[in-house]
């Protein structure tokens, strides 16, 4: 971002100036040139192990997907082997309703 500003300045940017004021931005972002959108379903899944041995470690995660990683590799799955939607009336293993709506219904977020 830096290198952006130096080379519009050298365009004729005034130095100094707060590039969101300066263009009328709105969005102020806690980390530069990101934003961080949560795709998953609301309310998440609550995390678990279901079982671990010597070298992986098989758990439920805030999908709801079961998946199979390694305990050496963390970040290697190897693959997911069960998931909440169990059928196409859309109704999960622990009874939740998916709706189309990605917010919960307005009960669950004041109650």
């Amino acid at each position: 971002m830096e290198e952006t500003i130096r080379l519009w300045c050298g365009q004729g940017f005034p130095p100094g100036v707060n590039v969101d004021d300066y263009f009328g931005l709105e969005i102020r972002q806690p980390y530069r040139g990101s934003l961080e959108i949560d795709f998953g379903p609301i309310p998440s899944f609550v995390e678990r192990t279901l079982e671990s041995s010597e070298k992986y470690v098989t758990r439920v995660n805030r999908f709801g997907y079961t998946e199979r990683r390694s305990k050496e590799l963390p970040m290697r799955s190897y693959g997911y082997t069960a998931f909440p939607i169990k059928h196409r009336g859309g109704l999960g293993s622990d009874g939740m309703q998916v709706r189309p709506s990605r917010y919960p219904e307005t009960s669950q977020v004041l109650g």
